[in-house]
Formats: structure tokens, C-alpha cells, sequence
């Protein structure tokens, strides 16, 4: 864990940025909302309030949280991710800003629909 950690946190530096590691990589704890984490604390020494997820469903599979077990629970860019499963979490890292996209879609609907 510590060499990962290590190894990500050099690439980042190099590339110039931290902002990529998941706060789960960094020791984050399932299922927290509004904790800080420290996404890139040997870059600038600053850290990042967590945004809570806004719903009770997967994001990816849309299946509602809870009915598969414990939610699966990681931070991406400052803003709490949950999925029903490690699957789906899988897929997420696979292309995690198309679903960002989709997760700023669906909020911007759920807002317009209140």
C-alpha cells in the first residue's frame, strides 16, 4: 500500500498534479460524508472537503443502494461516489469522467424537477 501510494504520488508530482488519486488509495474510510481529504498535500499542502452523494442509487448500474450489501463507497475529484457493488466500481475507473458527467446530469434533473 505505502509503495503504491508512493509510486502514484511521484507520478503526480511529476505530471504536476495530484488531483487523479482516489481517496480510497489514500486511506479514506467507506461510507464518510463530508470528510477531509487529503488529495494533494505534497503538491500545494492543501486539502479537499468531500461533496456527499446526492441519491440512493448506483450510479452506474442504477440499482438502489443497499440491496447488494454495503455500499461500495470512493471520492473523485472531491465529490463522494457510492455503487452497489466493486464492479461497479470498476467500471467507473474504467472512464470515471463519463460518469461524472452523468452524475452532474442527474443532479442537474433532480433539481429541476423539485
Amino acid at each position: 500500500m505505502k509503495k503504491k501510494l508512493l509510486t502514484m504520488t511521484t507520478l503526480a508530482l511529476l505530471a504536476g498534479t495530484t488531483e487523479h488519486l482516489w481517496a480510497t488509495d489514500l486511506g479514506a474510510m467507506p461510507g464518510q460524508t463530508n470528510q477531509i481529504v487529503a488529495t494533494n498535500t505534497l503538491a500545494t499542502g492543501t486539502n479537499t472537503l468531500i461533496k456527499p452523494y446526492p441519491f440512493d442509487y448506483c450510479l452506474i448500474s442504477k440499482d438502489k443502494l443497499g440491496e447488494m450489501g454495503k455500499p461500495v463507497v470512493t471520492n473523485y475529484l472531491g465529490q463522494q461516489i457510492k455503487f452497489c457493488c466493486s464492479g461497479c466500481l470498476k467500471d467507473f475507473k474504467k472512464d470515471p469522467d463519463a460518469y461524472m458527467k452523468k452524475l452532474a446530469a442527474a443532479e442537474k434533473k433532480a433539481a429541476a424537477a423539485k
